[in-house]
C-alpha cells in the first residue's frame, strides 16, 4: 500500500505556499503558448466534469529535501543554488518531490526552456558612470552670422541675435487653439525676409 505524502512535505519546495506553482502557471502562460494550451485544456476538462483537474507539483534535480524552489525569491541570507533543473508536473495521483529520483517516470513533455536566474549582486572590477536613458541630442542648432560682414562680434550684437531667435521660437510654438481659423494651415514654417538684402533671408524666386 502506497503511503500518501504529507502535505507539508509536498509544499515545502514551494516555501509552504500551495498556490505558488499555480501563480507560476498563470504568469507563464502569458508568454509560453504550450503552457497556455495546457491551462485551457485543464479548464475545459474541469468544466466538462471529466474528473481531470489542476494537480501541479514541483520537483528539482538534483533533489535535496527541503530545498527552496528556484522560481521563488531566495530566502533571506540564503545563497542561490546553481545548476538546478526545475520540474513542474501535472500528476494523475499523489506525488512527492523525492519520487523524481526514486525510479523511472513516464509523462508527456509540454514545454521546456533554459532560464538564468540573476544573482542578487555581482562584484565588478570597474564601473562606468554613463548618461541616463533620457539623454538625447539637441534638436536645433543656432548658427549666427555677424550683422556686418568683416566686423567682429560684439556682446550687444550677440544679445540681439539671441533675443530675436527666442522671439521667433515663441512664434513657432503657438498651439492650434490660439491660431483659431488659421490652425487649419498649420504646421507652417516661418522664414525671415529682407528686401534690401541687409540680413540673411530665404529667396523662393528660383523655385517658382
Amino acid at each position: 500500500m502506497r503511503s500518501r505524502p504529507n502535505r507539508l512535505t509536498r509544499w515545502s519546495t514551494q516555501g509552504g505556499d500551495p498556490l505558488a506553482v499555480v501563480t507560476w502557471l498563470e504568469r507563464g502562460q502569458r508568454a509560453r503558448e504550450p503552457l497556455a494550451r495546457l491551462s485551457a485544456l485543464l479548464r475545459g476538462a474541469e468544466v466538462l466534469r471529466t474528473g481531470e483537474r489542476l494537480r501541479l507539483a514541483v520537483a528539482q534535480l538534483p533533489h535535496e529535501a527541503g530545498a527552496r524552489w528556484v522560481d521563488l525569491p531566495p530566502a533571506a541570507d540564503a545563497p542561490l543554488p546553481h545548476g538546478r533543473l526545475s520540474l513542474v508536473l501535472q500528476t494523475l495521483a499523489s506525488f512527492a518531490p523525492e519520487q523524481v529520483e526514486g525510479g523511472p517516470l513516464h509523462g508527456l513533455l509540454v514545454d521546456e526552456w533554459v532560464e538564468v536566474v540573476p544573482s542578487r549582486e555581482e562584484t565588478t572590477a570597474i564601473a562606468f558612470q554613463t548618461d541616463p536613458p533620457n539623454a538625447c541630442a539637441p534638436q536645433a542648432v543656432l548658427l549666427a552670422v555677424p550683422p556686418v560682414i568683416g566686423q567682429p562680434w560684439t556682446g550687444a550684437d550677440l544679445a540681439r541675435v539671441l533675443t530675436e531667435t527666442l522671439d521667433l521660437a515663441r512664434l513657432r510654438a503657438v498651439d492650434a487653439e490660439s491660431l483659431g481659423e488659421l490652425g487649419q494651415y498649420m504646421p507652417a514654417l516661418y522664414f525671415g525676409f529682407n528686401a534690401a538684402d541687409g540680413a540673411v533671408s530665404t529667396d523662393f524666386a528660383p523655385l517658382s
